[in-house]
């Protein structure tokens, strides 16, 4: 009997060792579980929409990519009284190296007519682009006779005046004819283009994939 007893002793023991383990195992994973790295690790995309969520409280959007456009008077800037201003705006999760620590970037467009008048001069459109980020891809598209035709996109860099409305980039150097106020400011991104190019999309990246070709003329190749 007394051998009964001292095995079955063991037995309760090596129970009770396992259910300690067992509680010992839970509460270190609640714990954890309250921590980033094993939300991110065992519970990724619940921590990512969460953060992702955060950024668009935080900022205001109703959604974590949006567009908008506000058309508005402003006289002294445009001869026709005409402004567009569009915002593009992302919240992200993770954030690459160009966004603001919360995974927001913000690309502001502002669009008027000139510096030429003539539509055959593919500059009778200026995009002011100002972005959170150095570096920014921007979708274009062709609109002729009610067709749109999506063209490929391109990447510029802040400081530089370009036609990246030609599906590449063709940077724009030295004083050209016209009149206007088509100089950037470092920290800005000057886009000339005609009346059938429209910004369809514009979005911050981290490098330049899109090679810029020399300027030859105030006419370059149309579509």
């Amino acid at each position: 009997m007394g051998s009964v007893r001292e095995s079955t002793g063991i037995k309760w023991k090596q129970i009770s060792a396992v259910l300690t383990a067992f509680a010992a195992a839970v509460t270190a994973g609640i714990l954890l579980g309250n921590t980033p790295l094993f939300q991110e690790r065992f519970n990724r995309d619940d921590y990512y929409a969460g953060k992702i969520l955060s950024c668009t409280e935080r900022h205001g959007m109703n959604q974590t990519s949006q567009h908008t456009e506000e058309l508005f008077s402003e006289e002294h800037i445009s001869a026709t009284g005409e402004v567009l201003l569009e915002v593009f705006e992302e919240c992200k999760w993770p954030p690459n190296r160009t966004q603001e620590v919360d995974g927001y970037s913000r690309i502001e467009v502002l669009s008027r007519y000139g510096p030429l008048e003539s539509e055959a001069s593919s500059a009778n459109v200026t995009d002011r682009i100002e972005a959170t980020c150095p570096i920014v891809e921007l979708d274009y598209q062709v609109t002729s006779q009610g067709n749109f035709e999506a063209l490929p996109s391109v990447q510029v860099s802040r400081g530089m005046v370009v036609f990246a409305a030609e599906g590449r980039v063709v940077e724009v150097t030295g004083r050209w004819p016209g009149t206007g106020d088509t100089y950037p400011e470092p920290h800005q991104i000057i886009s000339l283009h005609n009346g059938k190019r429209t910004l369809n999309a514009a979005r911050c990246v981290e490098e330049v994939l899109t090679k810029p070709s020399p300027f030859s003329g105030w006419n370059p190749s149309m579509r």
